[in-house]
């Protein structure tokens, strides 16, 4: 929480107004159509049952679906700070059939052969500023206890600068490869904030709140 490049506050500050009101607004603007009896949960765990399974942000379950959130404040412009924490291990990859694929994630599988090779190989990374390994456990631990269920999201704060325009060509790319598999969608926290401002379901002090911390443009 006190990390400066952390999402951990940021993501807190966004969401915890939602914890104790109606889910349906905030699903909404992040293009969900959501079903009733919503619920929001930050460091939700879904577990891959073999592994001790990575945190999520924010995980909203609504009906029997679940709207999963990856959050990154600043995390994307600097990966030394993550670099090597979401490294695949051995198990991983069992000489059995791929775990992702034994998951009906056959798109996800071979991304995550081919990242597997380039650790092995120490090659040349396809991957700078986003943490797809990161992402593909998030998608393995949902599918196993979700099946298909799920709809992983990233929501990240945008940077304007050339590393932010690397790490948005990156998204497409992830995208590309995996998006329709694990029903994924990246999203700005601006383009969020913007959403939540015209959709009008939320109180003035909140929104008031999150333009001065995080939305005013400084000189």
């Amino acid at each position: 929480m006190r990390a400066p490049h952390s999402s951990s506050a940021l993501v807190v500050n966004f969401f915890d107004y939602w914890t104790e009101r109606d889910k349906i607004p905030i699903l909404m603007v992040l293009g969900t159509d959501p079903q009733s009896g919503a619920s929001l949960d930050f460091e939700a765990r879904f577990s891959a049952e073999l592994f001790t399974p990575p945190h999520l942000d924010v995980a909203i379950t609504h009906g029997t679906d679940v709207v999963a959130v990856e959050s990154k404040f600043t995390e994307h412009l600097k990966r030394s700070i993550t670099k090597g924490k979401s490294e695949f291990t051995d198990s991983y990859f069992p000489k059995a059939t791929g775990l992702w694929a034994q998951k009906g994630q056959f798109a996800c599988q071979a991304l995550a052969d081919e990242l597997w090779d380039e650790e092995r190989r120490s090659s040349k990374q396809q991957f700078e500023y986003l943490d797809p390994r990161q992402l593909l456990k998030h998608a393995l631990g949902l599918a196993t206890q979700l099946g298909n269920k799920f709809s992983l999201y990233y929501l990240c704060y945008d940077w304007p600068n050339d590393r932010s325009e690397a790490h948005k060509r990156e998204i497409d790319l992830f995208t590309e490869r995996v998006g329709a598999e694990v029903r994924f969608k990246s999203l700005t926290y601006q383009d969020v904030f913007e959403r939540l401002k015209d959709f009008g379901q939320a109180d003035l002090e909140y929104l008031d709140y999150l333009e001065t911390r995080y939305f005013t443009r400084r000189v």
